[in-house]
């Protein structure tokens, strides 16, 4: 197979094959996308949207990034040599549950990501879907329909650095075209856990013309969704919805107000061309085989939709988390597999910047894993577990992943990488060899001498290989010897 990759860090230039050439990857909705997971993905690294549904109405799951509940609670007095005291005696029962998060948890609060609201458009007579289509290079939905049988064109787009989704629709007149932002579509799960952990119900307001939600956490943590019409004809008219939490303004409702009438008065989309326009000129890819190439590039997209510098690292559904429940998995960062895999591609791909996020966010958790690796191993060190918030906060979500000693470690090796790819001998200094330093002690703190002087793990377990049962637990597993075996060189 030929392969030609032109993104190699300057040692390679090509000129890029022109705007056709991405074009013909756009990826195509013959058939309208029924649930939320066949939707058409927009973000922009803070916030996004999901397109879906068949017109009766048509559905935009909304996201953010900051949206979180971050109360936690700590692993008790687990510790290393009690693990090692429970295997060694072959206490089956007891060591399972310490992996598991019933024991640390039971129903209290516990670090997840929030539902977000759902956008639902309702239309004045009969919708019928007639194609959608992602534009990847500019980042645009485009949505051609009939209602009542005449001709409806519907444009979407996430601003690429201001927090809006524009939606502008040709065709039907404003009147009839509705909408609303809800958090009723929550089920009933969704809505009971919020309720018990002292969640009120969303203010919202609807005059027609615009609208808004505003949602409160006990933590003081709050975001507010406002959107507003404007009219440009007859049959023309745009939408703008506008996302701010508390993260970006001490009001977060009067803040989304705001971006949805700059929004509406002339806010330029040469910026989000601009940025878009940009990214793809970083690398090419081309492959004989059409479907393969596609992926590709719908993966990219998606990439530089899910991560942006001062922004948070891509969690586990990026922006466009469950539709109506609570997210799977807490919606967290995975550091068993997920957060490396997710950041993989950003380095022969010459998307270097993309990592930033991931750097900034982990760096700031150091002092606190260095204090759980403390209490946890009883040495210097640095243990997050698996599960985590965007502040180290412990989810303890998926069992036989939480206890593992390489989680950091892996992680390091993301730090490495960026080394390597950008020869940035500060960041060599600052964050990486820092990171490198202290997930090396975490091993070298539990390492143990044979006989012959080899040095071994006494116990450890590859992540999710068994579930969290007992016959995980082993001598030397191979994952945490290839991470030894990196800190080492």
């Amino acid at each position: 197979m030929h392969v030609s990759l032109f993104a190699l860090m300057g040692c390679l230039t090509a000129s890029m094959p022109g705007a056709e050439f991405l074009d013909a990857h756009d990826l195509l909705w013959e058939i309208p996308p029924e649930r939320w997971l066949e939707g058409i993905p927009l973000a922009n690294g803070d916030i996004g949207g999901l397109i879906w549904g068949n017109g009766v109405p048509l559905h935009i799951t909304m996201d953010k990034y900051d949206a979180w509940e971050t109360r936690e609670k700590g692993v008790g007095d687990l510790t290393y040599a009690k693990l090692r005291h429970m295997v060694d005696r072959n206490q089956r029962a007891e060591a399972e549950q310490c992996m598991r998060r019933e024991q640390i948890y039971g129903d209290a609060p516990y670090p997840t990501r929030l539902p977000m609201p759902r956008i639902e458009l309702a239309f004045d007579g009969p919708f019928v879907w007639r194609e959608g289509r992602l534009q990847l290079r500019m980042a645009t939905a485009e949505i051609n329909a009939t209602v009542d049988g005449e001709p409806l064109r519907i444009e979407a787009l996430v601003h690429a650095e201001e927090n809006v989704l524009f939606l502008r629709f040709e065709g039907t007149p404003a009147p009839k075209v509705r909408i609303q932002a809800t958090l009723d579509h929550l089920d009933e799960g969704a809505k009971a856990t919020l309720a018990r952990w002292g969640y009120e119900a969303p203010e919202v307001t609807d005059t027609g013309k615009n609208g808004s939600l505003l949602f409160r956490s006990p933590t003081g943590y709050g975001y507010a969704l406002a959107w507003r019409r404007f009219a440009a004809g007859d049959d023309e008219h745009t939408i703008c919805v506008a996302i701010a939490s508390t993260e970006d303004a001490e009001d977060p409702l009067d803040a989304a107000w705001e971006l949805t009438k700059r929004a509406g008065s002339g806010m330029s989309l040469a910026p989000h061309d601009a940025w878009w326009s940009d990214y793809w000129t970083r690398s090419y890819l081309t492959i004989p085989d059409a479907r393969l190439e596609a992926l590709y590039y719908a993966e990219m997209y998606k990439l530089g939709c899910s991560s942006r510098p001062s922004k948070y690292p891509v969690t586990l559904q990026g922006l466009w988390t469950l539709d109506g429940g609570m997210p799977p998995w807490s919606g967290d960062y995975h550091l068993d597999m997920n957060v490396q895999q997710s950041y993989w591609p950003i380095y022969a791909a010459n998307r270097l910047e993309l990592g930033e996020p991931l750097y900034r966010t982990f760096s700031a958790c150091i002092p606190k894993w260095r204090e759980q690796c403390q209490a946890f191993f009883g040495h210097d060190g640095i243990w997050p577990g698996c599960a985590i918030g965007p502040r180290g906060e412990r989810v303890f979500g998926y069992s036989g992943v939480e206890l593992w000693p390489g989680n950091a470690a892996w992680l390091a090796h993301h730090y490495w990488l960026h080394f390597l790819y950008s020869w940035d001998k500060d960041f060599l200094r600052d964050e990486a060899l820092p990171m490198i330093r202290l997930a090396f002690l975490t091993y070298a703190g539990i390492l143990e001498a044979d006989d012959d002087g080899t040095l071994h793990v006494p116990l450890s377990y590859s992540p999710e290989w068994g579930e969290g049962g007992f016959s995980a637990y082993c001598r030397d597993p191979n994952c945490d010897l290839a991470l030894i075996r990196f800190l080492g060189e």
